[in-house]
């Protein structure tokens, strides 16, 4: 893990340097980072990336796209290792569920 760790890190300098904080690439190199950190355990670490990755896609692509709401399900994982309880886990990923069918179904309609 620590070798996938540091590609991803070395793929966020180069993101940051050229494309910036704010932009999609930026905040699914901060997501991949996060699932290697859950991967490792660190689920603390991992959320701060997620919430990093969150707050990029919210701003750039909005509440119902589906990096948006695949990241708050990959939340609802990492919260879940840490112990919440399972309805507050099983409620966050059906909430990003039915949000990413809703977009899926509105962009289908367009």
């Amino acid at each position: 893990y620590d070798k996938a760790l540091e590609m991803r890190e070395k793929a966020l300098q180069i993101y940051l340097a050229t494309l910036g904080e704010e932009h999609p690439d930026t905040a699914t190199t901060y997501h991949n980072m996060g699932n290697v950190f859950t991967s490792k355990s660190d689920n603390g670490k991992a959320l701060e990336m997620y919430d990093k990755a969150l707050k990029i896609f919210k701003a750039t692509l909005g509440e119902d796209h589906f990096l948006t709401t695949s990241t708050l399900r990959t939340m609802g994982v990492a919260y879940g290792r840490m112990g919440k309880s399972e309805k507050d886990v099983r409620s966050g990923y059906f909430l990003a569920k039915v949000k990413a069918k809703k977009a899926e179904w509105s962009a289908a309609f367009e």
